[in-house]
């Protein structure tokens, strides 16, 4: 099974929307379980291939660099790709060139992942974070990278002089969506959007944080 390019990876289910006048409602189940990936790979060759999922539906996909997740209908997460800072929360490092459900969110019912740095948003309103956290990217309150999911704990009061933690985000409400670049992280709920980012400018750090 080939690593897909985190350029291009595309769920079928919301292709099928296009196609459902020409399937069965039993073959547009199975069409539904598929996952289909192409474009440029640094670990695998350049093919495309389909990836099917067993009594289950791919429902949030997301890709990084050089790197890929996708949550199911279930509330699994899998992830594949370049490893080498444990973006892919595995408790391990190196490249995974097939996709590996991530046992250290078991218990947890993902809802939606952003592939950057990794960030997961899960059912109970909790948010989890893994991977190169040179820069505070994480929201753990330190620099250190994590090779395994770490539930980030109520957000404190952002302070001034610090960039490692997110300016502000209560969690009583569902988060809308989460999302990752390279040195920053993003988190949306229905009302409040709370960005984590870091720019160089010459020799000097300056936090931009958006409320």
């Amino acid at each position: 099974m080939s690593l897909s390019s985190t350029q291009a990876i595309l769920g079928s289910w919301k292709l099928s929307k296009d196609l459902k006048g020409s399937y069965e409602p039993q073959a547009l189940r199975t069409l539904l379980r598929a996952v289909f990936t192409f474009g440029k790979s640094k670990i695998a060759n350049n093919v495309p291939c389909r990836l099917w999922l067993k009594n289950d539906i791919p429902m949030h996909i997301s890709s990084g660099q050089s790197h890929s997740a996708f949550v199911t209908e279930q509330g699994r997460m899998f992830a594949f790709g370049n490893n080498n800072r444990g973006q892919l929360g595995l408790q391990t490092k190196g490249p995974v060139n097939k996709p590996i459900c991530v046992k250290a969110l078991k218990g947890e019912r993902a809802q939606f992942v952003a592939c950057g740095t990794d960030l997961v948003s899960t059912s109970k309103l909790e948010i989890f974070a893994a991977g190169g956290n040179s820069d505070g990217q994480l929201g753990l309150g330190h620099c250190n990278d994590s090779i395994s999911f770490q539930r980030l704990h109520t957000f404190c009061d952002y302070a001034l002089n610090c960039s490692l933690l997110p300016k502000e985000l209560k969690l009583g409400q569902p988060i809308q969506w989460v999302s990752c670049g390279y040195r920053h992280s993003a988190l949306v709920t229905g009302e409040r959007l709370s960005i984590n980012s870091i720019h160089k400018h010459e020799h000097e750090n300056h936090a931009v944080i958006y409320f």
